[in-house]
């Protein structure tokens, strides 16, 4: 008996301890339901606070969409206005473009004529004096005339070379001699010509002497100083 009352006596110990756990666990279990219940709270507020910023972001996005699509319209309304002006500049620079190359036509007309007129005109004066001259050679018979017969090669420095080959009387169809034959000269003679080895021989003076034999050809006889 005495054996059995301990044996009930531990059991009821145990009976209590294990009670005691039951309570302890449920006491765990209520408060992490409580947790869990302030949680899903919390989170469900965040959701709730994040839904609202995005509606918030939506209609502030929706209005910038909006603002930028008036935006647009007006751009291209004002560059349909702008390409209509260039349209009409253009129309304008082109007619402007038209009536300057007429201008310019006539311009060249103009001066080509002007060009002529005053090219004829020179050339009738030209003409008018040839012929004014050459009457007067013609009518010229001077008593005094003079031709060179020959002329001797010249004495030069040694800076300087003659041409020999150009030395002697110039035929009447060359143009150093035309002029002076229109005006009445009987002989047109070159005495010489020279020419320098280097361009710093010709920056500095060369003596050159010449000599030549005149015939007198008119009816006029010449002076004893003529000699």
């Amino acid at each position: 008996e005495r054996a059995a009352r301990e044996e009930l006596s531990n059991c009821r110990i145990t009976a209590e301890i294990e009670v005691a756990r039951l309570e302890k666990l449920v006491e765990n279990l209520k408060e992490a339901e409580q947790q869990a219940r302030q949680g899903t709270e919390d989170v469900l507020a965040a959701a709730a606070e994040e839904a609202r910023a995005a509606e918030e972001e939506r209609i502030h996005s929706e209005r910038a969409v909006v603002a930028l699509k008036t935006e647009l319209r007006q751009s291209c309304e004002r560059q349909e206005l702008a390409e209509q002006r260039c349209q009409a500049v253009e129309s304008k620079m082109a007619a402007m473009e038209v009536t300057v190359a007429k201008r310019s036509v006539e311009l060249a007309l103009l001066q080509n004529a002007s060009a002529k007129a005053e090219s004829n005109a020179e050339a009738l004066a030209q003409l008018v004096e040839k012929h004014a001259v050459a009457e007067a050679a013609r009518s010229w018979n001077p008593r005094a005339s003079a031709t060179v017969v020959h002329s001797e090669p010249l004495i030069l420095g040694m800076e300087a070379i003659e041409e020999t080959a150009v030395r002697g009387p110039i035929a009447d169809t060359d143009p150093a001699a035309s002029e002076a034959l229109a005006l009445g000269a009987q002989q047109v003679y070159r005495i010489g010509r020279v020419r320098f080895v280097d361009v710093e021989a010709g920056a500095q003076p060369e003596p050159v002497v010449c000599s030549a034999l005149v015939e007198n050809t008119g009816a006029e006889p010449w002076p004893a100083t003529a000699a």
